[in-house]
Protein backbone atom coordinates (compact mmCIF):
# COMPACT_ATOMS: atom_id res chain seq x y z
CA UNK A 1 0.00 0.00 0.00
CA UNK A 2 3.00 2.27 0.74
CA UNK A 3 4.08 2.24 -2.63
CA UNK A 4 0.89 2.69 -4.23
CA UNK A 5 0.17 5.96 -2.31
CA UNK A 6 3.95 7.04 -2.60
CA UNK A 7 3.24 6.59 -6.44
CA UNK A 8 0.39 7.93 -6.13
CA UNK A 9 1.52 11.51 -4.39
CA UNK A 10 4.03 11.92 -6.73
CA UNK A 11 1.55 11.87 -9.87
CA UNK A 12 -1.23 14.03 -8.33
CA UNK A 13 0.64 16.73 -6.58
CA UNK A 14 0.21 20.31 -7.17
CA UNK A 15 -1.87 18.73 -10.21
CA UNK A 16 -4.60 21.22 -11.18
CA UNK A 17 -7.79 19.75 -11.69
CA UNK A 18 -7.46 16.06 -10.28
CA UNK A 19 -10.37 13.93 -11.08
CA UNK A 20 -12.56 11.40 -12.72
CA UNK A 21 -15.46 12.99 -14.12
CA UNK A 22 -16.19 16.60 -15.23
CA UNK A 23 -18.23 16.88 -12.01
CA UNK A 24 -15.27 16.10 -9.69
CA UNK A 25 -12.68 17.46 -11.41
CA UNK A 26 -10.86 20.35 -8.92
CA UNK A 27 -12.89 18.53 -6.05
CA UNK A 28 -11.89 16.86 -2.65
CA UNK A 29 -13.73 13.81 -4.04
CA UNK A 30 -12.13 13.82 -7.11
CA UNK A 31 -8.48 12.99 -5.20
CA UNK A 32 -10.47 10.50 -3.33
CA UNK A 33 -12.19 8.93 -6.90
CA UNK A 34 -8.31 9.21 -8.40
CA UNK A 35 -7.29 7.09 -5.52
CA UNK A 36 -9.89 5.15 -5.76
CA UNK A 37 -9.66 4.09 -9.32
CA UNK A 38 -5.32 3.75 -8.69
CA UNK A 39 -6.46 0.75 -6.49
CA UNK A 40 -8.70 -0.47 -8.60
CA UNK A 41 -11.80 0.29 -6.83
CA UNK A 42 -14.76 2.29 -6.82
CA UNK A 43 -16.45 4.70 -7.78
CA UNK A 44 -18.39 5.95 -4.54
CA UNK A 45 -20.69 8.37 -5.84
CA UNK A 46 -21.47 11.66 -3.78
CA UNK A 47 -20.20 14.56 -2.24
CA UNK A 48 -17.97 13.99 0.27
CA UNK A 49 -20.44 14.20 3.42
CA UNK A 50 -22.36 11.51 1.26
CA UNK A 51 -18.97 8.61 1.29
CA UNK A 52 -19.70 7.03 4.23
CA UNK A 53 -22.87 6.28 3.31
CA UNK A 54 -22.80 5.18 -0.23
CA UNK A 55 -19.03 2.96 -0.07
CA UNK A 56 -19.80 -0.78 -1.10
CA UNK A 57 -19.02 -2.47 2.29
CA UNK A 58 -18.51 -5.40 0.51
CA UNK A 59 -14.79 -3.62 -1.21
CA UNK A 60 -14.23 -1.02 2.00
CA UNK A 61 -14.16 -0.94 5.66
CA UNK A 62 -16.50 1.63 7.84
CA UNK A 63 -14.60 2.77 10.91
CA UNK A 64 -16.74 5.62 12.63
CA UNK A 65 -14.24 8.54 14.45
CA UNK A 66 -13.92 7.55 18.16
CA UNK A 67 -11.28 9.07 20.27
CA UNK A 68 -9.50 5.97 20.82
CA UNK A 69 -8.87 5.04 16.87
CA UNK A 70 -7.32 6.14 14.17
CA UNK A 71 -6.83 5.38 10.38
CA UNK A 72 -4.58 3.89 8.22
CA UNK A 73 -2.03 4.68 5.60
CA UNK A 74 -4.04 4.49 2.67
CA UNK A 75 -7.50 5.26 4.32
CA UNK A 76 -9.95 7.84 2.98
CA UNK A 77 -11.12 10.13 5.33
CA UNK A 78 -14.23 11.81 5.47
CA UNK A 79 -15.55 14.67 7.70
CA UNK A 80 -19.59 16.45 7.96
CA UNK A 81 -21.51 18.49 7.22
CA UNK A 82 -19.63 21.34 9.96
CA UNK A 83 -16.47 21.08 7.16
CA UNK A 84 -17.21 22.51 3.19
CA UNK A 85 -20.22 23.93 3.63
CA UNK A 86 -22.44 21.25 4.36
CA UNK A 87 -20.70 19.05 1.57
CA UNK A 88 -17.44 17.63 3.79
CA UNK A 89 -14.71 17.27 2.89
CA UNK A 90 -12.24 14.07 1.70
CA UNK A 91 -8.71 12.64 1.97
CA UNK A 92 -6.21 10.27 1.46
CA UNK A 93 -4.53 9.12 4.87
CA UNK A 94 -1.00 9.42 4.63
CA UNK A 95 -0.48 8.80 8.53
CA UNK A 96 -2.12 9.51 11.18
CA UNK A 97 -1.68 8.90 15.72
CA UNK A 98 -5.02 9.53 17.73
CA UNK A 99 -4.26 13.47 17.65
CA UNK A 100 -3.63 14.40 14.82
CA UNK A 101 -3.51 13.15 10.76
CA UNK A 102 -1.27 13.69 7.88
CA UNK A 103 -3.74 14.17 4.43
CA UNK A 104 -3.10 14.39 0.81
CA UNK A 105 -6.02 16.47 -0.37
CA UNK A 106 -7.45 19.23 -3.19
CA UNK A 107 -9.81 21.84 -2.73
CA UNK A 108 -8.98 23.06 0.66
CA UNK A 109 -9.06 26.13 0.98
CA UNK A 110 -11.29 25.87 -2.57
CA UNK A 111 -9.19 25.93 -6.01
CA UNK A 112 -6.09 24.72 -4.03
CA UNK A 113 -4.62 21.72 -5.97
CA UNK A 114 -3.20 18.13 -4.42
CA UNK A 115 -1.37 18.57 -1.48
CA UNK A 116 -0.54 17.18 1.92
CA UNK A 117 -2.07 19.11 4.86
CA UNK A 118 -1.76 17.99 8.93
CA UNK A 119 -5.28 18.07 10.17
CA UNK A 120 -7.26 17.54 14.16
CA UNK A 121 -9.73 15.12 14.05
CA UNK A 122 -12.44 18.15 14.74
CA UNK A 123 -15.28 17.42 12.33
CA UNK A 124 -14.29 14.19 11.12
CA UNK A 125 -17.49 11.42 11.01
CA UNK A 126 -15.18 8.13 9.84
CA UNK A 127 -13.06 6.63 7.33
CA UNK A 128 -13.32 4.03 4.64
CA UNK A 129 -9.85 1.81 5.06
CA UNK A 130 -10.28 -0.04 1.15
CA UNK A 131 -9.68 -3.63 0.93
CA UNK A 132 -7.05 -4.99 -1.76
Amino acid sequence: MHEKLLAFIAQYLGRLGTGTTAANKGQCVGLVEAWLAALGKGPIWGNAIDLLANADLKVCTLVRNTPDNYPPAGAIVCWGGSFGGGLGHTAVVLAATRTWLAVFEQNNPAGVPPMVATHLYTGVAGWLIVGA
